[in-house]
């Protein structure tokens, strides 16, 4: 892989995560969410 895909998958995975982050974040579940999951990394 170039470095060029390999930047353009990880944006697109960080994108994804964020969204989920905030859907989770409208329905909030109590327990550890992908939110939290990215705050803590």
């Amino acid at each position: 892989m170039g470095p060029k895909l390999s930047k353009a998958i990880l944006d697109i995975s960080f994108r994804m995560r964020l969204l989920k982050a905030m859907q989770e974040d409208t329905s909030s579940s109590g327990g550890l969410t992908e939110r939290d999951l990215m705050i803590l990394e």
